[in-house]
Formats: C-alpha cells, sequence, structure tokens
C-alpha cells in the first residue's frame, strides 16, 4: 500500500545484492506472496516509483548539466522497473514472511474495510498532485478536521510506521540518483555505489528527511483517507497491531526498501555500460 511501501532502514550491500531465495516450501509460499503483494495494492503502488525517481532528478536542474538528468532518469526507469521491482518484492515476501501470517494478511486485505483502505491508497497514489493538495490544504483551513479524526491518523501513521519508512524509500532513490551521477565521471573519481550508500548514512540526510515528513504526511494522509470512515481506520489500526499485522507491515516495508536499494545498485551497472564518459584524466 502507497504508505506502507516505503521501508526502515538501507539494508548492507550483501543483502541488497542477493535476491533472497524462496523457502523451502517455495511454490505455495510465491503463491501466496504474489496474491499478498496483487491484494495489497503494492503491485499498483510501484508504478509510482520511476515517477518519484524523475521527479527527484529534476530537482538537480541547475546544478548539473541537463544531459547528465536526462541521462540518469532515462537509466532510473529502466533501473526501477515496476515490473522487477515487482518480482522482487514478491520473492523477498515469500521467503521471509510466515505463511500463516500471509494467510492472515490476506483475511483482512479481502475483508470490506480492508478493501476500502487498498482502494483509496491507491487511487491516491496516482491522484496526488500539488495542485491536489494545494486545494485539499485550502478546504481544511475552513472545514478542519475533528480532534478524533486527527487521533487516527496518527495512530495510523504511527501503526504503518509511514514517516520512517517514506525517509527510507526517499534516501534509497537520493542513494540511486547519487550512483546515477557517479558513474558519468571519470573511473578514477567514482565512489561507488557502495561508498556513497555509506556516505548517506552518516550524512544528516534522514535526520533532514523525517523533519520535513513528519511535518508534510499528515495532511497528505488526511487526504488520502479522506473518504474512509473513523470505523474502517479503527479496524484498520487494530489489525496492524495484531502478530500477522505487524509481521505484514515490517515484511512488506523491508520487501520494498530492499528492492529500492537494488534498483540503485542498478543504475551504477546500466550508467556503466550506457554512459560513454572518459575513463581516465586527459
Amino acid at each position: 500500500m502507497n504508505l506502507r511501501i516505503r521501508v526502515l532502514l538501507l539494508l548492507g550491500i550483501a543483502a541488497t545484492l542477493a535476491l533472497p531465495q524462496a523457502p523451502a516450501q517455495g511454490d505455495e509460499a510465491l503463491a501466496l506472496a504474489r496474491q499478498l503483494v496483487l491484494r495489497s495494492g503494492m503491485a499498483t503502488q510501484l508504478y509510482a516509483i520511476p515517477i518519484q525517481f524523475e521527479h527527484s532528478a529534476a530537482q538537480h536542474r541547475g546544478r548539473v548539466p541537463a544531459q547528465a538528468i536526462t541521462l540518469v532518469t532515462r537509466a532510473g526507469k529502466e533501473a526501477f522497473q515496476p515490473a522487477k521491482l515487482h518480482e522482487e518484492v514478491v520473492r523477498s515476501v515469500a521467503a521471509k514472511m510466515s505463511q500463516a501470517g500471509m494467510r492472515d494478511a490476506l483475511e483482512w486485505l479481502e475483508s470490506a474495510p480492508g478493501g476500502r483502505i487498498t482502494a483509496v491508497e491507491e487511487a491516491a497514489a496516482t491522484s496526488v498532485s500539488q495542485a491536489t493538495m494545494t486545494r485539499y490544504l485550502d478546504g481544511l483551513r475552513t472545514q478542519p478536521p475533528s480532534q478524533q479524526r486527527v487521533k487516527l491518523i496518527g495512530d495510523v501513521m504511527s501503526v504503518a510506521n509511514v514517516v520512517e519508512s517514506s525517509a527510507g524509500a526517499l534516501e534509497a532513490i537520493t542513494l540511486g540518483i547519487a550512483v546515477g551521477f557517479d558513474a558519468m565521471q571519470p573511473l578514477e573519481q567514482q565512489a561507488g555505489a557502495d561508498v556513497l550508500q555509506l556516505r548517506l548514512r552518516k550524512s544528516n540526510l534522514r535526520a533532514e528527511l523525517l523533519a520535513n515528513l513528519d511535518a508534510a504526511l499528515p495532511a497528505l494522509m488526511l487526504y488520502t483517507y479522506r473518504e474512509v470512515s473513523d470505523a474502517d481506520l479503527s479496524a484498520y489500526v487494530e489489525f496492524m497491531q495484531t502478530p500477522a499485522g505487524a509481521e505484514y507491515t515490517r515484511v512488506g516495508l523491508g520487501a520494498i526498501e530492499e528492492a529500492l536499494v537494488r534498483g540503485s545498485f542498478r543504475m551504477g551497472q546500466l550508467m556503466r555500460r550506457n554512459v560513454s564518459a572518459p575513463r581516465t584524466k586527459t
């Protein structure tokens, strides 16, 4: 789901480069994982990732040559192909989530409240724009939400780990852009994806993202669930607090983060193949 598919922390290099193997019960686990990824709306939400990458790359205009942005954006669309991310997420979920947990999560997602929540999350992922949010925020000034609604949204953000996981996703996309620009440098000047990942971890980026998202996301969450009843949101929070809900959140977020970081590493491979950069100093 769109506000659940952002992830915990950037993982180690070995974990990001190697796809997890399906467990011994492979076929059944993979079938359940495919169904879960589809039912949860994650499959649909993944199609927004290349768009987010393009928007993030465009923010570098004026600081790097336009041609570099074009090349990085093109490679990003290939490195973060939704179909590729989808398959990686499915395999990760199959390897790391119990079959009992997957069945319980599917039961919730196929319930009436679960279906309604998934539907609005999918819709928000494709409809939110700056203009849309501006209009919505203008409306909130004249008709503010009730305290109960604000509390429910806060509860959803807490149980779904929205702020932290959103920061993780944006950090992974930032890594991909950095890897792309790095690969355009002469070989002896390239830092490499692993070094860039370490630099990001040591930088203030995560703290800055957390602060910005903590301020911005409540309004986005109010918009996303604006047509969902308090009863449905309460049921959602209750599910997320169950063992199955907690496992679903942890594994689902982790699977998406891993896929995004692997996409960042693919950026370097693609850029090294496709960019004709000088390899030695002149």
